[in-house]
């Protein structure tokens, strides 16, 4: 039987949702597009798709793991934020700047 072809996206989701059932005060979700960055092993499929996610709008398009971690230092630092908080591609790369 196939690996099923979302699978990354299924665990990912089945992991969210048991982060939030276990009513964190606060919780900050990312949820990037394709990650770009320096690595070890270059995958790919990741080689061959890097340069179109680039030019893709709002949340499909790629973004610096770099961007993913200011952005979530900053929201980790921001005062006054309770419950969870989910942020898309678009979201981290504006809290980034």
């Amino acid at each position: 039987m196939p690996i099923h072809r979302f699978f990354y996206n299924r665990v990912k989701g089945e992991m969210e949702q048991a982060l939030i059932a276990q009513n964190w005060p606060r919780l900050t979700i990312a949820r990037p597009s394709m990650l770009l960055g320096d690595r070890e092993k270059q995958r790919a499929n990741e080689m061959f798709l890097a340069p179109l996610f680039r030019l893709l709008p709002g949340n499909w398009k790629s973004i610096e793991a770099r961007d993913v971690a200011r952005a979530m230092l900053a929201e980790a630092l921001a005062p006054g934020h309770e419950g969870v908080s989910i942020l898309t591609s678009s979201e981290l790369r504006e809290r980034a700047k």
